[in-house]
């Protein structure tokens, strides 16, 4: 499964129940304009949590498929197909 940074607490939940999570963020860093202490305690408390956190990276395009959801990126400018199961 893949969020978007700003519901990462939904990620969470997710998680919990044994889902693996991706949580990406377009800009350079995860919460944009909080604090940084408070962005490092954040990053350090959730790395375990979910598969990858990704900054510099957007979502391009979803598309569910019958057994799996295709996903493709652009990763600090690199195209990135994921494939995730449904």
């Amino acid at each position: 499964m893949v969020l978007v940074e700003r519901y990462s607490s939904l990620g969470a939940v997710y998680s919990s129940l044994g889902a693996q999570v991706d949580v990406v963020e377009m800009l350079d860093e995860m919460m944009p304009g909080a604090d940084k202490d408070l962005i490092k305690v954040w990053t350090e408390l959730n790395k375990d949590r979910f598969n990858r956190l990704m900054t510099k990276t957007g979502v391009v395009e979803a598309e569910a498929l019958t057994s799996v959801v295709l996903s493709l990126w652009t990763a600090r400018c690199e195209p990135m197909l994921a494939r995730f199961s449904r």
